[in-house]
């Protein structure tokens, strides 16, 4: 599984020039390995996507998205969104009642897609938007 979200996120991270991850991208992931909560679809034995989050803030209940990745190809067939649900099954069952996540001011179609899926930004800075839902 490691060399498959490494690969997926290679691919995605040369979408963005670099800014989606700007540390190493195999470090990136083995923290997300070894931190987060990974959920994964495979279609036909390709990872399509996957989501990582973090489910370690039991004192506000607040979960935290640390990546959506899904590959170019598996785009706009519902992957992502599927993710998402799974993630807020995940969060609403240990209790969690937010979910909040960051994403790039310049990933329009992402944060179209949070917004479709009940997220709404609260802080701005200057490169991202937070965006957080109530489970």
């Amino acid at each position: 599984m490691k060399e498959d979200l490494i690969d997926l996120l290679e691919r995605i991270n040369s979408e963005f020039s670099g800014k989606l991850i700007s540390t190493g991208i195999e470090e990136y992931i083995s923290k997300l390995i070894g931190n987060s909560v990974i959920n994964t679809e495979y279609q036909n034995d390709v990872l399509a996507g996957f989501i990582a989050f973090y489910a370690n803030n039991t004192e506000t209940k607040t979960g935290y998205m640390s990546m959506l990745a899904v590959d170019k190809s598996y785009r706009g067939n519902g992957v992502a969104e599927m993710l998402i649900v799974k993630a807020e099954g995940h969060l609403k069952k240990i209790g969690f009642k937010y979910f909040d996540l960051e994403v790039l001011k310049s990933n329009a179609s992402a944060i179209a897609l949070y917004a479709k899926k009940g997220f709404s930004i609260f802080e701005d800075d200057t490169t991202h938007y937070k965006m957080r839902k109530s489970l």
